[in-house]
């Protein structure tokens, strides 16, 4: 067995071992849950062959601690927002601005566009990089929240590696911060039918669900899914790329340093040169 791993191990039969049993309500159920979240963090900074095995073994002791209560002050939670961002408009904005507010203690976003995409052809990676980055610098949040857009295409791939390899690199950044998977709800509920929800929630990672016209949300969730209040009306990904090949520029659902982005790099069919309508 892998040191780190035993090292955990028995660090978490020490703390079942001393907590009261009268105690063991609410704040013991709450440690029960986070053993899976100090078991991931654990695995993915051990797969971190970047870091001396001395490293990977103090950082994994440290969100190990973190994630079962031993240390006061809690680390900030983690959002971990993954799309297509095809292409970036004001609705996935909203998305971020109302999880950041929704989740108690957000310190850090993590926005990936995802490299690979089945079934779609988006426009490349690198513009849509590039469109996140200049969205969010024109967007307004917290002065404590920092948002950072991944441009690995490693850690941008849609795939069980690619998500391995993207939280072992948040968790040996963050070591004990709890980390949300932002979706939507129509993605919630198929991941859930997969399988895939109670996994992700046994592994220790939570979810922050943002409603969805047409995909509604069970009335009960379970432990660790939060539902994020809906600021705005839904915009259409596939709608804006519509308007961008009819020569119609939507500056009001894609914002204007988007909207320019597009327009300067003729991405969707929409070309500069040409004097087109805008829709406003």
């Amino acid at each position: 067995m892998n040191p780190t791993i035993k090292r955990l191990v028995l660090l978490g039969l020490l703390v079942m071992a001393v907590w009261p049993t009268e105690a063991r309500g609410g704040p013991w159920r709450k440690a029960q849950a986070n053993v899976g979240q100090a078991v991931r963090q654990a695995c993915s900074i051990s797969r971190n062959k970047t870091l001396s095995p001395w490293k990977r073994t103090g950082l994994a002791l440290r969100a190990a601690c973190r994630s079962v209560g031993l240390r006061r002050k809690a680390p900030p939670a983690v959002l971990l927002y993954q799309g297509a961002f095809d292409p970036v408009h004001k609705g996935h904005l909203t998305n971020i601005k109302s999880s950041v507010n929704g989740v108690q203690g957000v310190g850090k976003v993590f926005v990936v566009p995802t490299s690979d995409h089945p079934g779609k052809k988006p426009v490349p990676f690198k513009h849509r990089v590039a469109m996140m980055r200049k969205a969010l610098a024109s967007t307004a949040l917290p002065a404590s929240v920092h948002a950072t857009v991944v441009n690995d295409r490693r850690l941008a791939q849609l795939s069980l590696k690619g998500f391995d390899d993207l939280t072992a690199m948040i968790h040996a950044r963050y070591p004990g911060s709890p980390v949300y998977i932002m979706t939507g709800s129509d993605a919630y509920l198929k991941a859930a039918a997969s399988g895939l929800v109670d996994k992700a929630l046994r592994w220790g990672y939570r979810y922050a669900v943002t409603p969805r016209a047409g995909y509604p949300l069970p009335e009960r969730l379970p432990v660790g899914v939060e539902v994020m209040p809906l600021a705005g009306g839904e915009v259409s990904s596939s709608k804006i790329r519509r308007d961008l090949g009819a020569g119609v520029l939507p500056i009001r659902a894609l914002g204007r340093p988007v909207a320019r982005h597009i327009a300067d790099n003729g991405l969707y069919g929409y070309w500069a040169h040409k004097e087109l309508r805008c829709a406003q």
